[in-house]
């Protein structure tokens, strides 16, 4: 009788992605006995508290290392080594490499591609103890195989030139934290608190009772059994009272409203007045963790907390901004891509009419609202329409989902659409090029050959289709700044000056007063990162807060 090849099985189930299979035959290696380091040849690095050494035999460890001796090794979470030993020679992160052979096909809170998943993935090994040699006996075995595999898939070139030089960037960023004013966000936490309590009042004496707010079920019943309004959407455990319900009920009676004021203002006080002040370290900073593989698009991801995803806009908003701020002798600089992914899928697209606009440095949304509307005077309100035509494009949006966007009837959506494709054609052939391609070959990619799988034929499946046309672009976008940040770096890593946050589009500076020439020379590298066939246009501002530089 044959014995069962453990590591074909393996290899079955991970390309199959059946992780729950993988968990069930997973069991503890048996490690290398750890030996002391006097010299001997490795291949892959791990830090955990000590230095520990792989060569797919044998494992060492030592008190220290010398920053060449690290040069072309393997390892998982280089991030972590270069934050200990910033002059660390390159390293081949593998966590990185597996992301970029196969990208989520969905945003991900877990993070399938650090230590444990990669261990239950190539071994079905679980962790064992000490991780520092654990990691890097897993390293030693399973790194070759994977630099090959990015090669054969024309992965190489990103993975080397960029998300590799990244994480050596997204380190510096992580030692360097953020700067937020204590005192502020407990002012703005006792302000809110007011408003809370006011609009508490109100609510109470709209619905005729006092009930608890943060009750959906007790909310369900003071809106359609004592106020008597329509139910609107129906869930397991009764009438919903989400967003979407409110905001059509709030057109029959003020209480929804002040609900989803109520609600705004106490996510505000809970997510980031008293989220961030657990994260303040004892130097007045806060330092997230940035992810480079946790999103299918290539964007980078800010966790514990999330700094990404504080409201831009808004009164609120603003005000949590203003709590971070510049230390003594430093302005905060911001610098904003303008409409980066229009004018990438105008380079994409080579659409005369979308690129001529670029050309001229013309209002883009502008001009589309007057396709939209056919007219040559256009209001606020119809710019901003034509705004959420020309991105939803970009997302694949369809009449449907244009209708719910901004307030109008399907056929009325259909038409505008329609109107949008026939001042842009070559948008229109460039996506349908893409869904035939995806198809084919079942993947998509970027300007930098990023690739995202396409599970599923896009020319049936709407999911997968907005994947196809949204992915070229929006992950090019992503590429761009992550291109930029590797230059900034090499041009300020040794200056006072610090390179701070990173969201989405906008990149976020400490610089020194003595530093401000650095401002022309990061907007220089921002705007020729990567050559596209319309200008790229960066807009930067300089303030003593967050707040301050989005005017």
């Amino acid at each position: 009788m044959l014995e069962p090849d453990r590591g074909k099985l393996i290899g079955i189930l991970r390309e199959l992605e059946f992780f729950t299979a993988l968990n069930d035959i997973a069991e503890y290696p048996k490690l290398p006995e750890i030996k002391k380091y006097e010299g001997q040849e490795f291949i892959s690095v791990a830090f955990d508290g000590k230095w520990y050494f792989g060569n797919g035999r044998e494992i060492f460890v030592s008190e220290k290392v010398s920053p060449e001796q690290l040069e072309g090794k393997y390892c998982i979470n280089s991030k972590e080594i270069y934050k200990v030993l910033p002059d660390a020679g390159k390293l081949y992160d593998l966590s990185i490499g597996d992301y970029l052979i196969l990208p989520e096909i969905e945003e991900m809170e877990k993070d399938r591609h650090n230590l444990e998943s990669l261990a239950l993935k190539y071994k079905a090994w679980k962790i064992t103890s000490p991780l520092g040699a654990f990691s890097a006996h897993l390293s030693s075995l399973i790194g070759e195989g994977i630099l090959k595999t990015l090669k054969e898939e024309n992965l190489w070139d990103i993975y080397e030139n960029l998300e590799i030089p990244l994480s050596r960037v997204l380190a510096y960023m992580e030692r360097n934290g953020v700067l937020i004013s204590r005192e502020r966000l407990e002012e703005l936490g006792r302000e809110l608190d007011e408003n809370l309590r006011g609009i508490e009042r109100e609510i109470y004496n709209l619905a005729g009772m006092v009930f608890n707010l943060n009750s959906p079920k007790q909310l369900a019943t003071v809106l359609f059994e004592r106020l008597k309004l329509p139910p609107i959407k129906k869930t397991k455990t009764g009438y919903s009272t989400d967003v979407e319900v409110l905001t059509e009920l709030s057109k029959l009676h003020p209480l929804p409203a002040k609900i989803l004021e109520y609600r705004e203002l106490f996510k505000i006080k809970s997510t980031y007045v008293e989220g961030l002040k657990k994260y303040i370290q004892s130097d007045g900073r806060i330092r997230p963790t940035f992810s480079q593989t946790t999103t299918a698009t290539g964007r980078l991801s800010c966790l514990n907390p999330n700094l990404q995803n504080i409201p831009a806009r808004g009164t609120w908003g603003k005000k949590v901004r203003e709590c971070f701020i510049a230390p003594e002798g430093y302005k905060i600089v911001s610098f904003d891509y303008s409409q980066i992914e229009l004018r990438i899928l105008a380079h994409l697209s080579g659409d005369e009419n979308l690129r001529e606009v670029f050309y001229r440095n013309g209002d883009v949304h502008m001009e589309t609202a007057k396709t939209l509307f056919g007219k040559d005077e256009i209001s606020d309100d119809e710019r901003r329409v034509a705004k959420t035509v020309n991105f939803g494009i970009i997302y694949g949006i369809s009449p449907y989902g244009l209708s719910r966007s901004i307030g109008v009837d399907q056929d009325t959506a259909r038409e505008m659409i329609k109107r949008y494709y026939e001042r842009y054609p070559k948008v229109k052939k460039w996506q349908e090029e893409m869904i035939d391609f995806a198809s084919k070959n079942g993947f998509v990619q970027t300007l930098l050959g990023r690739r995202r799988y396409i599970f599923a034929d896009p020319r049936v499946n709407d999911e997968y289709r907005r994947i196809t046309i949204n992915t070229p672009v929006q992950g090019s976008a992503a590429d761009l700044i992550k291109k930029a940040m590797i230059e900034i770096y090499e041009l300020i890593k040794d200056k006072n000056s610090k390179m701070i946050l990173q969201v989405h589009d906008e990149l976020v500076f400490e610089i020194h007063e003595d530093e401000m020439d650095l401002i022309p020379k990061i907007k220089d590298i921002m705007e020729n990162a990567i050559k596209l066939d319309v200008p790229i246009v960066v807009e930067f501002g300089i303030g003593e807060n967050w707040a301050q530089v989005k005017g």
